[in-house]
């Protein structure tokens, strides 16, 4: 919608020198003047508030989760919820998606875990 309107959040950022933070950051700084966090600050908080969460997980879908927040970091959340993330790397050395699907059992549970790590990513 906002790109309908002809806002473009890359361009704000780009204008803002502000490249390394999230759309949704940025978005809250302009409009209610939160306090600006970048890709890297975003994903090292979900690191240290969800251990419990990530421990949960198997060993294998621990691995897919941090290897998307690292993806999140680089690229943000396009990047980290584009289905082509797993065609590269590390994901085509996993399997690519049906070896993504088999670390998570089923598709239904990684699609799960997936909504989860956005929720879970954007809390507080």
């Amino acid at each position: 919608q906002l790109t309908q309107a002809s806002i473009h959040v890359d361009v704000l950022a780009e204008v803002l020198q502000e490249d390394d933070a999230d759309s949704f950051d940025l978005l809250a700084y302009l409009a209610y003047d939160k306090p600006l966090r970048t890709r890297t600050e975003r994903a090292l908080a979900f690191r240290q508030r969800e251990t419990t969460w990530l421990d949960r997980q198997t060993v294998e879908a621990r691995e897919v989760i941090l290897a998307l927040l690292n993806k999140y970091e680089l690229g943000g959340l396009q990047e980290m919820t584009n289905p082509g993330v797993f065609r590269v790397s590390p994901f085509r050395e996993m399997g690519e998606v049906r070896g993504v699907i088999n670390r998570f059992g089923d598709v239904q549970t990684l699609r799960q875990a997936l909504s989860e790590l956005q929720q879970r990513l954007y809390a507080a």
